[in-house]
């Protein structure tokens, strides 16, 4: 005997819709004009959808508190659960970074049951003595164009006339300057580069092992104050990637770092105004949908999001593909997307596929990033990071490989202070031919 198939649905899909909705007045009207409750399988949560849409429509703050009062009001409190239940739709969902994943859930499940229903309706009809096929074809033609006008939906909401983005893109000319990055405020010379990183940018760092790309990273998360910086760092635990940054904000080595925390167990070093900024995570085997996933929710519990996200390093990702190669080029797409979606500059680093017997002063070129093609292809600024031979001292070589805003070529020479990790762009003849 076959067992019936279960209705699609899914409760807890619908909670966290449910529980956005209250959390966030802008979600909730976008989705009180885009859906409708009978979207929902659980009868009660169309009546709260109801009850929320219409509040946000009246210009009411959708809040537990409120939204109960409404439904006492009409008479329909017990029919959903009561006030309980209310509060816990919205104490379920702490977040609504992932609201519109499950928002698509809900009205798939509902597109589902549609089509279930519009065939079950079929088959009964078709078995009829004086059933009219071509009457029922016709009937269910249309039934089947209100199915497909769910996606339409969307196609109308990301397609749409170039007048609609006047708006948009006057509100990033207004505002742009607050989340933008200067290059001028980390090496001068690279402003010739494209001068400034916005929003939605990636931007790719490529070195060989040893060279110290980690420290041109760790050089930029601090310059890049104030903007709000995220530093996944994939190699080093957090007794190694902690003190680095202090290393270059107070001048030590590391280790004057290590005695300052242990002879001075009172004083919070960490809380230093430049080191402010910075946000740091040292989980080890994430690929870069699980780092967009970590930043957007980050993003949604805090009034200022990350301006700046930066992966150490690419070859430490765990994404997916059937090879190596496939599967770091795919993490470089998705960075790229992942930049654009968070709204953020992303800043990812690549071990370089040396050459065999290439010295240890190799400068890497366009296409050298390790074990992928698609890093060059997907960032709009890529910078070669070699040791410079210099009789001044330790320095490195920062080659602009690629930009998209002009500047290819331009190559800054920067002292490397290898016990206090300071890098400063150096002045005299700091531009390279």
């Amino acid at each position: 005997m076959n067992t019936p198939s279960p209705i699609p649905h899914s409760i807890e899909a619908e909670r966290i819709v449910l529980g956005a909705m209250m959390l966030d007045a802008g979600i909730a009207k976008r989705y009180g004009s885009e859906m409708s409750a009978d979207m929902f399988w659980y009868s009660p949560h169309g009546i709260v959808f109801d009850v929320i849409r219409d509040m946000i429509g009246q210009n009411k703050p959708a809040e537990p508190p409120l939204v109960t009062m409404e439904l006492h009001k009409r008479g329909q409190l017990e029919q959903v659960g009561g006030a309980p239940y209310v509060t816990e739709l919205f104490c379920s969902t702490p977040t609504t970074a992932t609201a519109d994943h499950y928002r698509n859930e809900v009205e798939t499940h509902h597109a589902r049951r549609l089509v279930l229903d519009t065939a079950a309706e079929a088959m009964r009809r078709a078995t009829a003595p004086d059933a009219d096929p071509v009457r029922i074809a016709d009937d269910m033609r249309s039934a089947f164009s209100g199915i497909l006008s769910l996606s339409s939906r969307d196609a109308r909401r990301d397609i749409a006339p170039l007048s609609r983005y006047e708006a948009i893109y006057r509100d990033f000319a207004m505002r742009v300057e607050e989340r933008a990055f200067p290059l001028r405020k980390w090496l001068p010379g690279l402003s010739r580069a494209g001068k400034t990183l916005v929003p939605g940018e990636l931007v790719a760092i490529v070195a060989d092992t040893g060279v110290g790309k980690t420290a041109i990273a760790s050089s930029l998360a601090l310059a890049a104050r104030p903007l709000k910086v995220a530093y996944f760092q994939l190699e080093l635990p957090s007794t190694l990637a902690y003190p680095r940054f202090l290393q270059s904000v107070y001048g030590k080595t590391l280790g004057e770092v290590y005695d300052m925390h242990k002879t001075s167990p009172d004083e919070a070093w960490g809380t230093h105004g430049d080191l402010s900024h910075l946000w740091l995570s040292v989980r080890s085997g994430l690929s870069i949908e699980k780092i967009r996933q970590r930043v957007e929710a980050m993003n949604a519990i805090s009034d200022e999001p990350f301006g700046m996200v930066i992966v150490d390093y690419m070859q430490l990702l765990r994404g997916n593909g059937k090879t190596r190669y496939e599967r770091y080029s795919n993490e470089a797409e998705e960075a790229k997307v992942a930049a654009k979606e968070t709204d953020s500059i992303w800043v990812v680093l690549s071990q370089v596929g040396r050459p065999d017997g290439a010295a240890e002063t190799y400068e890497p070129g366009l296409h050298d990033a390790k074990e992928s093609g698609s890093i060059e292809n997907s960032a709009g600024l890529v910078l070669g990071i070699s040791r410079c031979d210099d009789t001044h001292g330790e320095a490195l070589k920062v080659r602009v490989l690629k930009s998209t805003k002009g500047g290819a070529g331009t190559t800054v020479v920067a002292n490397w202070n290898v016990q206090t990790l300071k890098i400063t762009e150096r002045y005299d003849g700091d531009i390279i031919p």
